[in-house]
């Protein structure tokens, strides 16, 4: 168990508000880009439609920045049966958005490698990626409430995956993470050589490349920082536990990123959010 003294106190608040300014500003932000994707017409492709949501299971997983703000500044422990229910939303934010991202690159391999089929039977891959999202998100959360130990910690999404729930989070967010690396590097490696692909789906995947790159690459340093924190503080878990929660600024800023890199990398999306915010 944490047992923080005041000095330690107080590094864990400025470390965790900065983490949560950034996250409030990631919650603003992706639910601006869930608004545009309902109220604009032309976004109503597959691609498109798990972008927005997305959106909505980035904005779930940022929420867990935020609610235990009274409890880090009045200094207080928080009790397992009160972190479970809270922690719930937030972890199938995590791992939704995370299934999204995957199965986003699977949708757009499908469209470039196999456009005949897929303009016929586009739709049923939603179906697929609804049932791909839901199993992925029911596994974490059943892994996660089943192996919840009866004691008092800090409120956050890392504290809470513990014993063989921590293994079940790496075997899970790994094997995903790096899935949508090979998949996003196919697709591009496809376009590249397939002259008939329009200048259109190029662009609209250049965006979803970078958004992925952003995202990626946020959780990819996040895991280098936390193992190299793991590896050389071994003194205190105090020390190591603020260290840990400082990582999530990366992972934070790479799901901030995403409306910023659609707005400026998309023409379609930039006409789409002026129209939405006019």
């Amino acid at each position: 168990m944490l047992h923080l003294s005041g000095t330690e106190w107080l590094v864990y608040r400025l470390v965790y508000t900065v983490s949560a300014i950034v996250a409030i500003i990631c919650v603003a932000s992706n639910f601006c880009l869930f608004l545009v994707t309902i109220r604009t017409k032309s976004l109503r492709s597959n691609c498109h439609i798990l972008i927005g949501l997305c959106a909505v299971f980035d904005c779930c997983h940022q929420v867990s920045r935020n609610h235990p703000f009274v409890l880090i500044y009045a200094a207080h422990y928080c009790h397992f049966l009160y972190i479970c229910p809270l922690q719930v939303m937030p972890i199938i934010g995590l791992f939704g958005g995370c299934a999204c991202m995957m199965l986003i690159g699977f949708e757009r391999l499908i469209a470039v490698a196999f456009p005949a089929q897929y303009r016929t039977r586009g739709r049923r891959f939603l179906i697929v990626s609804e049932v791909e999202i839901e199993g992925n998100m029911e596994y974490c959360s059943r892994a996660y409430l089943s192996t919840t130990q009866e004691k008092t910690q800090i409120c956050a999404v890392p504290a809470v995956f513990h014993g063989k729930a921590a293994i079940y989070f790496a075997n899970t967010l790994g094997p995903v993470t790096l899935t949508t690396i090979g998949v996003y590097c196919t697709v591009a490696l496809i376009i590249s050589r397939r002259s008939s692909i329009s200048a259109a789906t190029r662009k609209a995947f250049r965006s979803n490349f970078f958004v992925m790159s952003a995202d990626v690459s946020g959780w990819t340093v996040a895991m280098i920082g936390v193992q190299f924190i793991n590896a050389f503080i071994t003194s205190a878990d105090d020390y190591r536990f603020i260290a840990t929660n400082g990582c999530g600024y990366f992972i934070n800023s790479g799901i901030a990123a995403k409306s910023l890199i659609y707005y400026s990398t998309s023409a379609e999306y930039r006409q789409a959010f002026r129209f939405a915010f006019r």
